[in-house]
């Protein structure tokens, strides 16, 4: 198996291994499994597929991304003064007024 193949292979395996059925859950149980993501993209192997796959910066937003989730969801202390949460809140509240 050629190796590019391999590290997906490993990569979805380990950062999805409950697959992709947690965006259905309600959103406190979304979030575990997103940490459990998150977990497992510190694992030695799965770093190293993900840097040869060229998916660090992804696996950086993902890390940013499921923070501010947690925070949002007061699953951890949000920042008043975190540009990164009122950036989230206005693309959220902006969304938002496009669908209504």
């Amino acid at each position: 198996m050629r190796r590019g193949v391999g590290d997906a292979l490993l990569v979805r395996s380990e950062v999805l291994s409950s697959g992709t059925d947690f965006i259905r859950l309600v959103y406190s149980q979304q979030w575990v499994r997103m940490s459990a993501m998150i977990k497992a993209l510190d694992g030695k192997d799965v770093k190293a597929g993900i840097e040869r796959l060229g998916l660090s910066a992804d696996a950086g937003r993902l890390q940013r991304w499921t923070g501010l989730y947690g925070k949002k969801l007061g699953v951890t202390e949000a920042k008043a003064a975190d540009p990164a949460v009122k950036a989230v809140e206005a693309w959220h509240e902006a969304y938002g007024t496009l669908l209504v």
